[in-house]
């Protein structure tokens, strides 16, 4: 397998970001200088019956998508010798889990940004019909400019082996809907991106216990341990860990509650939700709403505007039945971010 120095069909590689059980991973530069991530598919994943196959398939799916929220698939061969895929730069971001073991917990703006941009890469993905099987702190990489999600084409190929094997990679949270063996939804996606957000703000997981096995318990029993995470994203949270796949919002939902649509509101289209989420928290401020707890169950009946000045002009009168989540402020003549 190629290293540092060496050329992998144009792309050089220059640095050395690890291995793991998909292969190894490298920074690296096309002919013209411009940066990657490419990664070297290790040979015991090269030689799946299918593998290749089903890599060819999830690069297809993964040049179909763009968002600057997900670092996505640029180029691959899942026919050479050592079979590569190549991504697009994500600066000097750093993986989740990384940080979280430094002992540096995500808050405030820098946490609302984190799942706002988080929600909105699977939100893109689910449009595009692809489930990603693996939302955790190692496939989630944090910088300045906010956090990408890493598209999992290689294991997504491994996914779905013909020896039943759902993937190399071991997640970091279970997922109830997922224990007896069966493939992935954007249920399971859902949930893993909830209990991520409950790991990045607290450093723990969110159905905690002192042995794996009582942890994988309470996910399927048990109600999700939210202390130390604001109640503007709690209620939203909670809804998404919850045991019945049926009973959890969409990302479509959950992206657009994020971002400041009620209730009441019109569905919102995805392009007009993703051009807020990369806005968000860049330019203007942001400031709690209350809106009713069945947003994320009832679906959107009235028209935005007319619903946000509505609310805007009254008080709620019981604020414990109120889920909280943020609302930017119209200023200077347009929408907040």
């Amino acid at each position: 397998m190629a290293g540092v120095g060496e050329s992998v069909d144009g792309y050089r590689l220059v640095g050395d970001l690890g291995a793991d059980p998909r292969g190894a991973h490298f920074r690296a530069v096309d002919a013209g200088g411009a940066p990657h991530v490419l990664t070297l598919v290790s040979g015991e994943t090269a030689r799946t019956p299918g593998f290749r196959e089903r890599l060819e398939r999830s690069v297809a799916l993964s040049l179909r998508v763009s968002s600057f929220s997900l670092l996505t698939a640029v180029d691959a061969d899942p026919w050479a010798g050592t079979p590569w895929v190549a991504f697009r730069d994500a600066g000097h971001a750093e993986p989740l889990s990384e940080r979280i073991a430094g002992g540096d917990l995500l808050a405030d703006r820098e946490l609302y940004r984190f799942a706002v941009h988080t929600a909105t890469a699977l939100a893109v993905l689910r449009d595009a019909g692809i489930v990603h099987h693996g939302v955790t702190g190692e496939n989630i990489l944090v910088g300045a400019d906010g956090a990408v999600v890493v598209d999992r084409v290689v294991a997504r190929a491994v996914e779905s082996t013909a020896d039943g094997r759902r993937s190399l990679l071991t997640p970091q949270q279970p997922e109830p809907g997922r224990r007896g063996g069966g493939r992935g939804t954007g249920a399971d996606d859902v949930f893993g991106w909830a209990a991520t957000v409950v790991r990045a703000a607290t450093g723990r997981s969110a159905f905690p216990g002192p042995i794996p096995p009582e942890t994988a318990a309470r996910a399927v029993t048990g109600r999700p341990d939210l202390e130390g995470v604001p109640r503007p994203l709690s209620s939203v949270l909670e809804s998404c860990l919850v045991h019945d796949p049926a009973r959890r919002p969409g990302a479509h939902r959950v992206l657009a509650v994020l971002l400041g649509y009620t209730g009441e509101d019109v569905r919102p289209d995805l392009g007009e939700l993703h051009e807020r989420s990369l806005r968000f928290g860049t330019r203007k401020r942001w400031m709690p709403l209350e809106v009713d707890l069945g947003v994320l169950e009832g679906g959107f009946r009235a028209r935005a505007r007319e619903v946000r000045r509505r609310v805007a002009a009254s008080e709620p009168e019981n604020r414990g039945e109120l889920n909280l989540i943020w609302q930017p402020p119209a200023m200077d003549g347009g929408d907040g971010d």
